[in-house]
């Protein structure tokens, strides 16, 4: 299923907190006699000593392993080491143990009693014998268990037999089928291995996962590189595909469908989370776990116990990989595993037993536990069972895996130490991916408290959620960009929040920690694009930000429409940091590879564009007030410094000269008139006055490698970039930083959308009609009163007459075209070299797709 994950390199050298197998496998030390064979040579387990084994088990004192006591001192090594048998075998002491039920000689000498099957040795005497549950030992019965003394009685849930005295089997077993995604294609596989095409793609679509609504006869599945969602019926599979979902997405590689609410939830792996849809698309509510998930990869659900379960990969370096349990809903998020696990790839759920499989790619093992984390087995391992297994599914006592190396369906009984068998291979089976089992017992009925079609009186959506600690209970929930008002069933909109920058998107983030409010539906740009900074208009509600790889400025609404470029040449590249005077509509940007600084005005036709400060080594950060018309920017080559200057670039001045390590990024408090700025080298975060006076620090706890900051109201907001979090603090005293969301790979910038942000003062100079300037109206003081000044832009200067108007001159500094040894577009963006002829438009204009062998 998730082939996008691939990273097996080789491993590195153990550390000193890893053992080195016999096969030079690394493994955590705390694995080292544990009784698994975590090395799969089982060098880890050799030498070991007080092994614990089954009832009528002897433990072999090197290896491990364990032999029925029965075969001990019998003349014949029975263990690999050999260590059953010894020279003091015929030395006993059985007669003095006074065993119950029998004595079996030791290599010790010493003997030990045993007992029959159904029962074990009291720890109390260890002599006696006494019962065994087994029902509390591992899959006895397929279903439903019932102990007796010195034995147990399985018995099945109604429609299904019971077969073999512990297996269980539906009546309509014999109607299961299973689909398969490989490449664009989705295979239907029976019970007899018959199979066929039901779907085929576009030559371009990659299907990684597949689900389906068993009642409503629909399949989902997704692209995963073209980003989109689809359905198909299975009535009619080849003329009934339907987009359910394109926009707001990224990378879905997971999907696993509510049949009692109708919901989809979705795992996007570029942008770290887990989304909630309903089924026909119109409502979406993302991110629904807002803390502690790293890497996310795979989910599946369990609706009768109104749980959810997911899959993280985590971080190999920092962020243990896990397996959570959350409420539907993404509240009360549990770790169920998060030892001896390093890539697990897929899970699935078994409803009756109430237990979790899920397979670890990187160990090649299949493991098991129950929905508390307890009673954890392995069920298959070794590469030569599953050498790199991807998918999962279950029906009845056997598990359905598909392997990309084997190119088949694998199927192996969910017993202990299984190993696998060929279910489904043929010369097609390239890589086969998602895998879903279709049979009535893999979606059982229950209750819907949403009572359907009336959605629970949910304004937009209604999920299974023990909300109110009662049986068949509900919680409603908003859509992105809403939340809940006092009713509990009511949505608002989220009007003021925070707007926080990834490399892969851009959120708005309550202000609420405990809140799982997305307060817009992220930007989500396409796969090409490294966000580096963003910002605002709150009067027009547009975002802009900056990408690294197109090197231009993108503007989108928040509504979760597919941003679009602003500029469609170079803008700069490298850029470090925006900022944004909302009377002037002037985008300021820093670039640190370029030395430079920049500005350009939205204006929605030509957007010129202005260099106000050059050959400034290391610049990087910058802010603005436009009511006293200063721009501030920051230097983080040694020694750092913190400029400021009129918005228009002149009278430039140092006012913060020393002192500083990396002083990344900067914001102004437009209420105190003070620069606050970031220190990652330092681990702090700086404020002073305008001038540079009256320095102060804030450290504390959390503030490791800030980057990111913002202010609103008494309050700061910082990102750390080390930490991967975005905290809240007070703004002028040091102390406690309290995390708001953690664990966000590639976090970069926060900024306070608010309209307190952006105040508006119709009085201001460039308020109206861009304060008559024909290009740039730049705000500044003078003699205690706000004016203007009016700009111009590459190849144009300013009319001396009316000190309004530019024109165009010869003599002015011309635009910066030249693409240094890149490609340039007709349009004249600079894209590399390696963008052309590559199938895809990076020009925006299909200039880089012309010509091409």
């Amino acid at each position: 299923m998730k082939n996008v994950i691939d990273n097996l390199s080789t491993r590195p050298n153990c550390t000193t907190s890893q053992f080195r197998c016999a096969n030079g496998r690394c493994i955590p030390s705390s694995w080292v006699f544990d009784q698994d064979d975590d090395c799969l040579d089982r060098s880890d387990e050799m030498h070991c000593s007080a092994r614990q084994c089954p009832p009528h088990m002897y433990p072999c004192n090197i290896t491990g392993q364990c032999i029925d006591i029965t075969k001990v001192c019998n003349r014949q090594p029975d263990c690999i080491d050999g260590t059953d048998e010894s020279s003091q075998c015929g030395t006993q002491l059985c007669g003095a143990l006074s065993c119950e039920y029998a004595c079996q000689p030791t290599p010790d000498g010493r003997g030990k009693c045993y007992c029959p099957l159904g029962f074990q040795i009291n720890p109390t005497n260890n002599r006696s014998c006494i019962d065994v549950n087994e029902c509390e030992i591992w899959d006895e019965c397929d279903q439903d268990c019932q102990n007796t003394v010195g034995s147990y009685v399985c018995t099945c849930r109604v429609n299904y037999t019971l077969e073999a005295g512990n297996r269980c089997k539906h009546i309509n077993s014999d109607d299961m089928k299973m689909f398969v995604a490989i490449a664009n294609k989705i295979y239907e596989i029976d019970r007899l291995r018959n199979a066929r095409i039901i779907y085929t793609g576009p030559e371009n679509m990659t299907i990684y996962a597949v689900d389906y609504h068993y009642r409503n006869r629909l399949l989902y599945f997704t692209d995963a590189y073209a980003h989109k969602i689809f359905s198909l019926s299975l009535s009619s599979p080849s003329s009934s595909v339907r987009l359910v979902l394109e926009k707001n997405i990224r990378m879905p590689i997971s999907i696993a469908i509510d049949w009692i609410t109708n919901k989809i939830y979705i795992v996007e792996y570029e942008l770290a989370r887990i989304d909630l849809l309903s089924l026909d698309g119109k409502m979406m509510k993302t991110n629904i776990i807002i803390n502690n998930l790293y890497q996310p990869v795979s989910i599946a659900i369990d609706p009768i116990a109104e749980y959810l379960f997911v899959a993280d990969e985590g971080n190999w370096h920092r962020i243990p990989a896990k397996i959570n349990r959350c409420l539907l809903d993404g509240r009360q998020c549990t770790i169920l595993i998060d030892q001896k696990l390093e890539q697990p790839s897929d899970l699935t759920v078994d409803f009756i037993k109430r237990r979790v499989y899920w397979v670890d790619r990187s160990y090649d093992h299949v493991e098991s536990c129950d929905y508390h984390g307890s009673r954890r087995i392995t069920i298959t391992s070794g590469s030569q069972n599953i050498p790199f297994t991807v998918g999962i599914d279950l029906f009845e006592n056997n598990l359905y895996l598909t392997d990309d190396v084997k190119g088949a369906v694998l199927q192996v009984r969910r017993h202990f130490n299984s190993n696998t068998s060929y279910f489904y291979k043929s010369e097609s089976f390239i890589r086969p991916q998602g895998i879903a089992i279709y049979h009535e017992t893999r979606q059982p009925n229950r209750t819907d408290p949403c009572n359907g079609t009336y959605n629970g009186g949910c304004e937009h959506l209604c999920l299974l959620g023990r909300g109110y600690l009662l049986a068949n209970s509900y919680q409603c929930r908003c859509q992105s960009g809403f939340r809940l008002k006092s009713d509990l069933k009511s949505c608002e909109p989220v009007k003021d929040f925070l707007l926080l920058t990834r490399l892969t998107s851009v959120r708005g983030i309550d202000f609420n920690r405990d809140s799982s409010v997305e307060a817009r539906p992220p930007i989500v740009p396409d796969r090409r694009t490294a966000i580096s900074d963003s910002v605002f208009d709150y009067e027009e509600k547009i975002v802009y930000f900056y990408s690294q790889r197109s090197q231009m400025i993108y503007s989108s609404k928040m509504d979760g429409e597919k941003p679009t470029p602003v500029t469609t040449s170079k803008v700069f590249s490298m850029v470090s940091a925006l900022a944004y005077d909302w009377y002037s509509k002037l985008i300021y940007m820093t670039s640190i590879s370029e030395s430079q600084l920049l500005v350009i005005r939205m204006n929605g036709r030509d957007f010129p564009q202005r260099t106000l400060v050059n050959a400034t080594t290391g610049i990087h950060g910058i802010a603005l007030d436009p009511f006293q018309g200063y721009v501030f920017y920051s230097t983080i080559e040694r020694p750092a410094k913190i400029y400021r200057m009129l918005s228009d670039g002149t009278n430039r001045m140092i006012i913060i000269p020393n002192e500083l390590g990396t002083p990344y990024h900067l914001t102004c408090d437009y209420s105190t008139k003070r620069l606050y700025w970031t220190d990652g080298a330092l681990s702090r975060i700086q404020y002073s006055d305008y001038n540079g006076r009256n320095k102060q620090s804030l450290r504390g706890r959390y503030i490791s490698h800030p980057f990111g900051i913002a202010i609103y109201g008494s309050r700061l907001y910082f990102t750390d970039v080390t930490l991967e979090s975005l905290f809240e603090s007070s703004k002028i005293y040091s102390g406690y930083a309290s995390p708001i969301r953690s664990n966000i790979p590639s976090i970069t910038t926060v900024k306070v959308y608010a309209e307190s942000s952006q105040p508006m003062n119709i009085t201001h100079p460039c308020r109206r009609n861009n304060g008559e300037c024909s290009d740039f109206c730049f705000p500044r003081q003078e003699q205690g009163v706000l004016t203007r000044i009016c700009g111009c832009r590459y190849g144009r200067k300013l009319n001396t007459i009316n000190n309004q108007e530019c024109d165009d001159n010869s003599q002015a500094e011309p635009s910066q075209t030249s693409c240094d040894g890149r490609f340039q577009c007709r349009n004249g963006r600079c894209i590399s070299l390696s963008y052309k002829c590559d199938g895809d438009d990076d020009c925006h204009d299909n200039s880089d797709e012309q010509n091409c062998p």
